[in-house]
């Protein structure tokens, strides 16, 4: 694969030899990093897709695969926010409801269903496996407008790879 590797940076990049050069030094000293691979990706989402959608990429695959946060999450426009999350389970709730702050359990299970029950709620809150837009929370937590992202949404996580996102209209 290396050998693959090699052979790409050079036949799809227009780098001068003395970068290519220099890229394949610096992989070879720490393959782990994936330079070569990750370098190609880039300059061929540039050519096919342009920058503003590698910088989009980028920010996505740190959101779903990276540790992020609420600014990075706030971060994305709402095109890529949705794309992102296109197929997460969702549901809409009223704006109103925002007006006074929603305890975490009651929003994870009476208006979400996000979670099957309340007892459910809280055995995964003193799990410590429940975040909201990307930030771990304690069972007192409370949802307020300002955990609004974009003036609309929540994203709700429960462990790594269970996502739910709940629309504020």
């Amino acid at each position: 694969m290396a050998f693959l590797n090699v052979n790409y940076i050079k036949v799809f990049t227009f780098l001068s030899k003395d970068e290519v050069e220099g890229l394949i030094l610096e992989h070879n000293n720490d393959k782990s990093r994936r330079l070569l691979q990750n370098k190609i990706a880039e300059i061929v989402t540039v050519m096919v897709h342009g920058e503003n959608d590698l910088k989009n990429a980028i920010k996505a695959s740190k959101v779903l695969f990276g540790k992020s946060s609420k600014e990075d999450l706030e971060s994305l426009d709402e095109n890529t926010f949705n794309e992102i999350f296109e197929g997460v389970p969702s549901s809409s709730i009223s704006l109103e409801k925002l007006s006074n702050e929603i305890e975490i359990e009651n929003l994870l299970a009476s208006h979400t269903n996000f979670l099957e029950s309340i007892s459910e709620a809280r055995r995964s809150l003193k799990e410590n496996s429940i975040s909201v837009n990307k930030n771990k929370i304690s069972e007192t937590y409370k949802v307020s407008k300002t955990d609004l992202i974009n003036n609309k949404y929540v994203l709700l996580q429960r462990g790594r790879k269970n996502y739910y996102l709940v629309i504020f209209n």
